[in-house]
């Protein structure tokens, strides 16, 4: 993932720009891009900071809130597939969500499916 540029660079871009200088000096001057320039000198001028933003960030499972309940269906229905598993979510819980969706959030609960090279599933006995 790319760096922010650091705030020293920042900082001279802000002030060549307020000595007067052209958006395209600046960039070329310091081979940045225009747009970084145009960007960072609104920033000062909205916020007077010249300090990067968060980039990304931690997102949640849409499922996170209702982790008791598909932990439950799992344990009452071992042999539960995924499409079924999401169409139970979906119709009992009220959550639309896609099946890739099901699986990553299951595998976060330690959960896991096995296949056997018939499709079916395995037998306990």
């Amino acid at each position: 993932m790319p760096k922010a540029y650091s705030e020293d660079l920042r900082r001279r871009v802000v002030a060549d720009t307020d000595k007067g200088l052209s958006i395209r000096a600046v960039a070329d001057k310091y081979s940045v891009s225009p747009s970084f320039v145009s960007k960072i000198t609104c920033l000062w001028k909205q916020e007077g900071s010249v300090s990067p933003r968060r980039i990304g960030g931690y997102r949640r499972h849409a499922l996170e809130a209702h982790a008791a309940e598909v932990r439950g269906k799992l344990l009452e229905d071992k042999g539960i597939t995924l499409a079924q598993l999401r169409d139970w979510i979906e119709e009992v819980l009220g959550v639309r969500v896609h099946v890739s969706s099901v699986d990553r959030f299951i595998r976060s609960l330690g959960y896991s499916y096995k296949k056997n090279t018939a499709g079916q599933r395995t037998r306990t006995c």
